[in-house]
């Protein structure tokens, strides 16, 4: 009898009905702060303080966007999940069988991806650690899907990102966005970050010239000792204006950009975008 090749998702679903007890042991005693990755049947890294990753809004509305405009098999589909924190993310797009390769800096934060990948020995998973804002001395191969999920807000060169990202992204492939931007002086007073955030200003890239805020994300403490969430390699980050985000990512190449609503039920959104400046996107070349 010919036995069945064993699938990437097939492998990490036999991992979870089958643990590692020893590796098990050793990812529930690192201390997990946002990804809930489930690792067996019943047990996942942060147990029912908060929903699986595999259950997210946000990360099953980047599957369903993946399904409806990458028309390839997921074996087929190389996805750059950036700055990525736990690798919960990258995990839930190798579960659905795609080839994920996450970025993270932080060494505490990659550790714990690191941990993941071991328990999980699945081919189409594995991380980096390396600053997203150094990402093209990798030398990596374009993906058909990049993931740059809570990650922009925190760089002081965000136009360079984007740039890089559309040399990394296929002609036929997707970047989806999602990322604080800087509020308008009109809806400054409701923005939860207004404290951290500077006044208005402009910066010139390429050319060109982009209005946005300076924001604060640590002072006088080593980076990789302040919280696991913030900026690695820069104590303030720009937070570019809405209509500035999309100008920069059009004049990278991204020439397609849609704005996504859904995500959430409608009215928390539009709360999000007034009190926390932020929003999703999808932006393709073709």
């Amino acid at each position: 009898m010919t036995s069945v090749p064993q699938t990437a998702e097939d492998r990490i679903r036999s991992r979870m009905r089958q643990p590692d007890a020893k590796r098990l042991d050793v990812i529930l005693a690192a201390p997990w702060t946002s990804h809930n990755i489930p690792l067996t049947e019943t047990v996942s890294t942060l147990g029912d303080q908060r929903p699986l990753i595999t259950e997210d809004e946000r990360v099953l509305a980047i599957q369903s966007s993946v399904r409806k405009l990458i028309h390839k098999e997921p074996s087929d589909i190389r996805c750059l999940d950036l700055g990525c924190l736990e690798g919960g993310i990258s995990f839930a797009m190798a579960l659905l069988g795609m080839n994920a390769l996450g970025i993270e800096a932080r060494r505490s934060n990659f550790e714990k991806c690191a941990l993941i990948a071991d328990y999980f020995d699945s081919p189409n998973l594995s991380f980096v650690q390396e600053d997203v804002k150094h990402i093209a001395r990798l030398g990596l191969d374009p993906f058909e899907v990049i993931l740059c999920c809570g990650i922009l807000y925190h760089l002081d060169t965000p136009f360079d990102t984007i740039r890089d990202l559309s040399d990394l992204c296929t002609d036929s492939g997707l970047l989806f966005l999602d990322t604080h931007f800087a509020p308008g002086p009109e809806s400054m007073d409701r923005c939860n970050y207004k404290k951290d955030l500077g006044e208005l200003t402009k910066l010139e890239f390429d050319g060109a010239e982009y209005s946005g805020r300076w924001y604060t994300e640590w002072e006088n403490e080593p980076s990789d000792e302040h919280h696991p969430w913030t900026a690695v390699s820069n104590a303030r980050s720009f937070w570019p204006t809405h209509e500035s985000l999309i100008k920069a990512l059009y004049r990278s190449g991204f020439r397609q950009i849609y704005e996504i609503y859904g995500v959430f039920e409608i009215e928390m959104e539009y709360a999000a975008k007034a009190e926390f400046s932020r929003a999703y996107f999808i932006a393709m070349k073709r």
